[in-house]
C-alpha cells in the first residue's frame, strides 16, 4: 500500500506552489519566502468556474526544492490591466533564479514581490497567491508537461 504522495509521484502529477495559506480568520498568512527557478511559461484559455466562461490563464512550470511545481494565475488583473506577475515574469528567462514572496502591503491587502535571486524586490501590486534549491529538470526548456 502506498502513500498518497507516492501515488502522485507514480502518476507524474506536479503539485500547485502555495505561496500564502487561507487563516481561519479569513485572511491569508504568506508561506514566506521561496527560492525558484522557472523552467517554462505558457499562457493560455481555460474555463472559470466562478466568470462562468474561458479567461487567459498563466501557467508557470518552477522547481522549488528540488521538486516540480506548477503555478497558474489569471493573466489579467481584476480591473483588466496585464497582470503584474505575467509581466514581471516574462522579464525572467527561463533557467533563472528567483524569490517569490507574498507580503502585507500598507493598504492592509496582500501583494506578490517576484524578484531574480540577486535584485532587491522592486515593486509593491495588490495580490493574494502562494523553497530553496536548484536541481537538473527532467522537462526541456519552454516545455509544460500539464
Amino acid at each position: 500500500m502506498s502513500t498518497i504522495k507516492e501515488s502522485m509521484k507514480e502518476d507524474k502529477v506536479i503539485p500547485r506552489l502555495q505561496l500564502a495559506v487561507q487563516q481561519a480568520s479569513g485572511g491569508v498568512k504568506s508561506t514566506g519566502p521561496h527560492k525558484l527557478k522557472k523552467i517554462a511559461d505558457k499562457v493560455e484559455e481555460a474555463w472559470d468556474e466562478n466568470a462562468k466562461a474561458k479567461v487567459k490563464t498563466v501557467k508557470v512550470l518552477v522547481e522549488e526544492n528540488g521538486e516540480q511545481k506548477k503555478w497558474i494565475f489569471p493573466y489579467y488583473d481584476k480591473s483588466g490591466e496585464v497582470d503584474y506577475k505575467a509581466i514581471r515574469l516574462s522579464e525572467i528567462e527561463n533557467g533563472e533564479t528567483m524569490v517569490v514572496e507574498v507580503k502585507a502591503g500598507k493598504n492592509g491587502r496582500n501583494y506578490t514581490s517576484i524578484s531574480r535571486s540577486d535584485e532587491i524586490p522592486d515593486i509593491q501590486i495588490d495580490d493574494s497567491e502562494g523553497g530553496i534549491g536548484e536541481v537538473e529538470s527532467s522537462v526541456s526548456s519552454g516545455e509544460i508537461p500539464f
